[in-house]
């Protein structure tokens, strides 16, 4: 199974048996690299109960795309760093999702 396959099922699979909203985390620095591509975020960002996707991976392009892609009541895009939350918002995102931990 490649990657984006085995990417699709994982999160269409927890969107499934969820009973709270999900949003997709692309962050390829704690993922062995691998990194989300704007065609497997369209396929889940279909899915009812996937609401959206933080992109850490700093790709402004894929914010883009996601916002582009699905109105913002049914997936956001957000940034995954404040550092570009003005880049990503003047693309259609709609906001950065800030976690301190």
């Amino acid at each position: 199974m490649n990657n984006d396959r085995a990417i699709i099922d994982f999160y269409t699979g927890v969107a499934d048996a969820s009973p709270i909203p999900v949003v997709i985390y692309n962050y390829p620095r704690v993922t062995a690299g691998i990194d989300i591509s704007s065609d497997v975020n369209d396929v889940p960002g279909k899915h009812p109960n996937i609401v959206g996707a933080k992109f850490t991976c700093g790709s402004v392009a894929k914010v883009a795309r996601a916002a582009a892609a699905f109105p913002p009541e049914q997936f956001s895009a957000l940034a995954g760093q404040g550092n570009w939350l003005i880049p990503a918002m003047t693309v259609g995102g709609q906001g950065v999702y800030y976690w301190s931990g």
